[in-house]
């Protein structure tokens, strides 16, 4: 009895596991296992990673994404009538309809991303029996996927189009609607954040020529040590071609056009062309060219060329942009009186430079520079050697330079060096800054602007050892040595203004005298933009005795203002 006991109970569970089996439905198996593999590149070869590929049929939808070598694999799929659909961030869709997959046919495809003049554009595949040895694994694109096989109707006309909450296509990146939030930002046209033709928001035509037209006027008052009005008008017109806001212009056509209000004597502060050379590396590294009047700072704090002259300049970069060069050839111009503008003359000097900037040389966060310049006026010639960084190491700011200058026979054999060190560090709205400079006798830059140790706050930058901004602007080899320790602080006492607040002591070697130089500068942009800026500056010079002779009678007081407007 027992035992037929046992029987039935064993009986009675096969019997179930087999009811339960039949009744659990499992999931259709494909009926074939063809496979889309391939591979999506940009116009230049190289390959796209995170790329969304989406093959459909009438009955389902299966999706993949690109890895890093632009490789994308989709299998277990049916045989039949496909339509294949690859999408990557402002790139335009590429789209193939009416591929038919063969049951078991292993299909590959590659794919050319390219943005072209039209957005709407699409390019056309050529699909071939060649198998690809490499894939990636199948991806659940839920946020892109249509609607569920079992909830699609067969009508395409009478299905909704599905929004997501975090989605709104545009048809291209310019067109992006207003949003809630801007209601209340007025329409106008002297409204800087409104988008502008003229302003190279929108494409002037086709899809990658931009044009942006810059109106400034710049009037500059001095007085003190030296009385100077100069109402300055500028008008940039600048056409390139590119998306330049991840890469440099493939090719650019800019000109300046400046004049004096009190002068009335034109001036082209740039003229030049700029067209790209090459593309060196799939990181997009470069190489482009640029000719004509064309403006150059040839080193982080402009110690020796700071100007816009005209020449050729080959400049780009290297390791994924960490390493950066520049080498240029200029003639340099003439300048007009008060000014300071260029003139259409020639002037006999004619300047080499060339130098290489490498980012997180010794340590992350500092870059270093290594120059050459040559200055070569008539019989005279001065060669320029230097290394300057600029960076952060931990917490403190650093900013420094070095120079040794040679000069040929005509000037003597000289020998000449400067040295300059700022170490600043934040605290909050302010930064704290230190900063020593050192040049021998005989130390002349080439055309330097160089605003170290205070700026329009330094009598010491504003008019300089009693030198005129004519005389500083042209090198003459007569320095006296100097010394010049500095301390400072600059505030940022509102998101409008900054003021800073200056002390030299300034030291000619050789008991030929020394000083103290005080000052303040403010900087004020009241429309929280550089539409409207106001500079300005004060500064006195206390200088010993024999300090003092060396200016005569003129007064050790020096003030400036500038208003800058930009349309």
């Amino acid at each position: 009895m027992t035992q037929r006991k046992l029987y039935s109970l064993v009986l009675s569970l096969l019997l179930c596991t087999n009811t339960f089996a039949q009744l659990r439905r499992p999931e259709r198996p494909p009926t074939s296992s063809a496979v889309f593999k391939g591979t999506v590149r940009d116009s230049f070869g190289f390959p796209l990673a995170n790329a969304v590929v989406l093959v459909a049929s009438r009955s389902f939808e299966r999706g993949a994404v690109t890895n890093g070598d632009g490789l994308f694999s989709i299998g277990n799929l049916d045989s039949g009538t496909y339509e294949l659909t690859v999408t990557l961030g402002n790139f335009p869709s590429y789209r193939a309809s009416g591929i038919i997959l063969q049951a078991n046919e292993q299909r590959s495809i590659d794919v050319q991303l390219a943005i072209e003049d039209s957005i709407s554009s699409f390019r056309s595949a050529t699909i071939s029996d060649a198998t690809v040895s490499e894939g990636i694994s199948t991806a659940d694109i839920d946020a892109l996927r249509r609607p569920e096989p079992s909830t699609r109707v067969e009508s395409e006309a009478a299905i909704a189009p599905v929004v997501m909450p975090d989605f709104v296509p545009v048809k291209d990146r310019w067109s992006i609607p207003q949003f809630p939030e801007d209601d209340e930002v007025v329409d106008s046209a002297w409204n800087p954040y409104n988008q502008n033709l003229l302003k190279g928001d929108y494409p002037m035509f086709g899809n990658r020529w931009f044009f942006a037209l810059t109106g400034t006027s710049s009037t500059i008052g001095e007085s003190g040590f030296d009385r100077n009005f100069s109402p300055n008008l500028f008008l940039t017109t600048d056409l390139f071609r590119g998306i330049t806001a991840f890469r440099p212009a493939d090719l650019r056509f800019r000109i300046t056009t400046a004049v004096n209000a009190r002068e009335f004597e034109p001036a082209l502060q740039e003229a030049f062309v700029e067209a790209r050379v090459a593309v060196t590396s799939p990181k997009f590294d470069f190489l482009s060219i640029r000719a004509g009047v064309q403006p150059f700072n040839s080193d982080f704090r402009g110690f020796i060329f700071f100007s816009s002259e005209p020449g050729i300049r080959l400049f780009g970069n290297l390791l994924s942009n960490k390493h950066q060069y520049n080498v240029a050839y200029f003639r340099v111009l003439e300048k007009q009186a008060k000014s300071f503008l260029n003139t259409f003359h020639t002037r006999n000097q004619e300047v080499f430079i060339a130098n290489y900037y490498v980012e997180d040389f010794f340590r992350s966060g500092y870059t270093a520079q290594f120059s050459f310049h040559q200055n070569r006026m008539g019989p005279l010639l001065a060669n320029y050697f230097g290394w300057t960084g600029d960076g952060h190491l931990g917490r403190f700011n650093v900013n420094h330079s070095f120079y040794q200058m040679d000069g040929n026979e005509a000037l003597g054999d000289s020998r000449a060096q400067l040295g300059a060190l700022e170490v600043s560090f934040d605290q909050d709205w302010k930064r704290y800054r230190a900063s020593a400079m050192y040049s021998t006798r005989g130390f002349d830059g080439i055309i330097d602007n160089a605003p170290f140790a205070g700026g329009t706050a330094s009598f010491w930058n504003l008019r300089g050892l009693n030198r005129t901004r004519a005389e500083r602007i042209r090198s003459s080899f007569v320095n006296p040595a100097v010394l010049l320790l500095n301390t400072g602080v600059d505030s940022d006492l509102t998101p409008k203004l900054r003021m800073s607040i200056n002390g030299n002591v300034v030291t000619l070697p050789g008991g030929r005298g020394s000083g103290l130089d005080t000052g303040v500068g403010l900087r004020w942009r009241p429309l929280l933009n550089n539409n409207v800026v106001v500079n300005a500056g004060l500064a006195k010079m206390f200088p010993t005795e024999s300090l003092r002779m060396m200016f005569a009678s003129k007064p050790l007081v020096s003030s400036l203002v500038e208003l800058r407007l930009t349309y």
